[in-house]
């Protein structure tokens, strides 16, 4: 092995190393599951550096050629499935909960895998896993070679671990399009930069959850506290208004237009020295209520007081009111989420996109 990579017609040792490997796997001769000797044992062999060796593996391992496990050691994959269709897996509720915003980014995965030649099939689940069932039938026999998760369930758990289980390439979405503590953060910034000192936060982001057999505060309200701290603003636990605090099985719709209207009054309603001079609102289902709070409420709205409101960019729906919408595209949801399911082809993950919003304002 030594002496054929030294005689690989290439510029460097680094790259006869990635040539001849190439090679190997390519033509057969190393098969998928066969492991290959470490970077270490490479490097000693070769009388060259480990990073040179460790580098020189790196274009195969994007390649899709080889996986590098800390157990197993550097093991031959099988050969790039090829995505001819690709099914979109959606709880029904989710769909039923946010229909906007769900049906704009499911229409574009579509035409983005057209664009590709992928087929795409969409696949409605009434939340007691029976498109999970079809959907298993589905990549068993081979109709589909890979799912697209668009937006995780709310109210019912995501089959994660049957998911991971599939023999297909999959790439899944969190509640609302974008990394939640991600939005927090660019809001608390925003509103920072525009001169607020006393923001409240209205949200139905979960405050807590159960991790390691202990009830943790969750990243999104990690964030929070740091952001602010940062940032040096003053925000008492009373500004800040979470609708699981209320009910842990909140549903969206109405009840979420309703939380919003309530909170809203009720912020707008304390006394001068303890109102706030900003509102954070995530996610954009709660915006309804905000409005109406604000248009209808006895007491004079304070003029400085400034909105920040989460809202993905193509949703045509007005908010009639001056805000800072703070969001991402859904072309940018899309096509991240595609990119990922490509990459998911041989090591099959569940993947999640993370992407960072950006802020603009809208009258």
């Amino acid at each position: 092995m030594v002496e054929e990579i030294r005689k690989t017609n290439a510029a460097s040792l680094r790259e006869a190393i990635t040539l001849y490997f190439e090679e190997e796997i390519r033509s057969g001769r190393l098969k998928p599951g066969d492991v290959l000797p470490s970077s270490r044992e490479l490097a000693e062999r070769l009388d060259t550096s480990f990073p040179n060796v460790h580098k020189a593996l790196v274009p195969l391992a994007k390649a899709g050629l080889i996986l590098r496990d800390r157990r197993k050691g550097t093991v031959v994959l099988e050969p790039r499935q090829e995505l001819r269709s690709v099914a979109i897996y959606v709880y029904r509720e989710n769909l039923d909960d946010m229909p906007q915003f769900q049906r704009i980014l499911i229409d574009r995965i579509t035409e983005r895998l057209r664009e590709r030649g992928i087929a795409a099939r969409l696949l409605l689940d009434n939340g007691l896993l029976f498109g999970m069932e079809q959907l298993e039938k589905w990549v068993k026999n081979r109709e589909v070679q890979g799912v697209i998760v668009p937006i995780g369930s709310r109210n019912a758990i995501l089959p994660r671990k049957r998911l991971q289980a599939l023999p297909a390439a999959v790439a899944a979405g969190d509640t609302v399009g974008l990394d939640m503590a991600g939005w927090l953060k660019t809001a608390i910034g925003a509103a920072a930069g525009a001169g607020c000192r006393r923001p409240a936060v209205i949200t139905a982001a979960e405050r807590y959850r159960m991790a390691g057999g202990k009830w943790r505060e969750t990243e999104f309200f990690r964030t929070l506290h740091a952001e602010l701290k940062h940032h040096q603003l003053e925000c008492p636990e009373q500004l800040i208004r979470c609708i699981h605090d209320e009910s842990q099985y909140f549903r969206a719709g109405e009840q979420m237009t309703a939380f919003g209207f309530r909170q809203c009054n009720e912020l707008l309603a304390l006394p001068e020295a303890e109102r706030p001079d900003a509102l954070l609102v995530f996610p954009d289902q709660l915006i309804t209520g905000i409005m109406l709070s604000v248009m209808r409420n006895p007491v004079p709205v304070p003029a400085a007081l400034k909105l920040f409101v989460h809202r993905n960019w193509e949703i045509e729906e007005p908010l009639f009111l001056p805000a800072t919408m703070i969001g991402i595209s859904i072309d940018e949801c899309a096509g991240k989420l595609i990119d990922n399911l490509l990459a998911a082809c041989h090591r099959r993950p569940v993947r999640q996109y993370r992407i960072q919003p950006e802020v603009r304002t809208a009258c």
